[in-house]
């Protein structure tokens, strides 16, 4: 599967639940890093992100449609990333968002595992 068909998955996954009054968001490791890797997320209509767990990081894509909702309820959420063992649900916490300076949509976040 392309990284294209990868992140539009990424776009028709990303729902809302009520497991532990959470929303749910789910999030793609991303492939190609630096400056052209998150334009290319971009374009998908995606927000790059970085899961900060302990010394590492992960880089990731989410679906923009419930990040307002998450930033205003105080940030924290539960976020399902799927990895060579799996999928996995850990609670994390936005813990820096970049803002578009004309836009004010996010165009980078920074999440931290609870």
């Amino acid at each position: 599967m392309d990284d294209k068909a990868q992140h539009t998955d990424s776009v028709i996954e990303s729902t809302a639940t009520s497991e532990d009054s959470l929303i749910t968001l789910v999030g793609h490791p991303r492939t190609k890093l630096g400056k052209s890797g998150a334009r290319k997320v971009r374009r998908d209509g995606l927000v790059p992100a970085n899961l900060l767990s302990g010394n590492t990081s992960v880089a990731i894509s989410v679906a923009p449609k419930w990040l307002e909702k998450i930033w205003k309820t105080g940030g924290v959420f539960n976020l399902e990333t799927a990895g060579s063992g799996g999928s996995q649900v850990q609670k994390v916490k936005i813990h820096e968002v970049q803002l578009h300076p004309v836009k004010r949509v996010p165009v980078h976040l920074d999440l931290m595992a609870l």
